[in-house]
């Protein structure tokens, strides 16, 4: 029975003397890319009535076709092959045989078979079979780009002494993280750690990324690093603003400019307010733009605002309601 579907292909990888070959040849859908891995997977299964069985089956990849008329055997090296030694006898089941190799760019066919001669070929007997040479069947042939996630630490931080900042980005399928130095992390292991470094420190990422993919099970270990440096700054408390004194206040319930109030102003500052005679009529040690006048008449009065750094403010103040 096919592995899936309903068909396969079938050819000779060695006919017995003098080294007769027959091939399977395909163009492949695209070209392939220079400097990229591919992952080659097909199945094998020996033919239920041959008397031969082999390990020589291999793919070979090539930017034209190798297709000859003579039968003999095409002098290629195979970038996939089964392993030596390990001879297919199996006529039940589907033998696996992947691998995978870095395309030089422009590869566009696929050919499969026996790129040895008898002298360099394996063989043992399987039966006393009319069929006087190894025969195999082929099933699910695939040619994947392997892609690969690289490690991203992400850019420099500078952060404020006593602060965290995240590291990273997103964990990857079948990736595994390393960073060092591990000091000041919430995890050495994770894709995205918390980073509270005690002094400006330089991180190294190292990222493996182990490929699989459903349709092809080669495996491929992909190790990449990067790098970041996470700045501490003591970060001063920003500037005072100016302190900002409005110089007129409309308490008539209307909600709007209710209060005589001071922009920018530092808690625990003293405001004293006096009418034109010179009388006391305010005073708060700890202003917070909450008076409203209360029962003084409108007209315009005398402030002394003092700082908590001792600087002192003046100036005068309307009451319009």
């Amino acid at each position: 029975m096919a592995r899936t579907g309903v068909a396969y292909s079938g050819f000779s990888p060695y006919y017995g003397p003098p080294d007769l070959r027959e091939y399977i040849e395909v163009k492949l859908t695209d070209s392939l890319l220079p400097n990229r891995k591919y992952c080659v997977t097909f199945y094998a299964s020996s033919a239920d009535s041959c008397r031969w069985a082999t390990s020589r089956i291999g793919a070979y990849l090539s930017t034209d076709s190798v297709y000859s008329t003579n039968g003999f055997v095409l002098n290629y090296s195979p970038q996939v092959e089964n392993p030596y030694g390990n001879i297919i006898t199996d006529a039940t089941n589907w033998t696996e045989i992947s691998g995978e190799f870095t395309a030089l760019g422009g590869e566009k066919f696929l050919t499969i078979g026996n790129f040895y001669n008898d002298a360099n070929t394996d063989t043992v007997t399987i039966g006393n079979y009319f069929l006087y040479y190894a025969y195999y069947y082929i099933d699910d042939v695939s040619v994947i780009e392997m892609v690969y996630d690289t490690a991203n630490a992400g850019g420099d931080k500078t952060i404020c002494e006593g602060d965290s900042v995240l590291l990273g980005t997103a964990q990857c399928d079948g990736c595994t993280y390393q960073w060092l130095p591990a000091t000041g992390l919430s995890d050495a292991m994770a894709a995205q750690p918390m980073a509270s470094p005690a002094q400006t420190t330089t991180y190294v990422l190292t990222l493996t990324d182990t490929t699989t993919t459903d349709t092809c099970t080669c495996r491929s270990v992909s190790i990449t690093t990067d790098t970041l440096t996470v700045y501490i700054d003591g970060c001063p408390p920003p500037p005072e603003q100016p302190v900002e004194v409005y110089n007129i206040f409309t308490p008539n319930h209307d909600g709007l400019n209710e209060t005589f109030y001071i922009n920018n102003l530092p808690a625990e500052s003293r405001l004293i307010v006096f009418n034109r005679w010179g009388s006391k009529v305010y005073e708060n040690n700890n202003y917070n733009n909450n008076w409203d006048g209360g029962k003084v008449p409108d007209g315009t009065y005398f402030y002394i605002l003092t700082l908590p750094s001792k600087e002192r403010i003046h100036g005068f103040v309307e009451i319009r309601r």
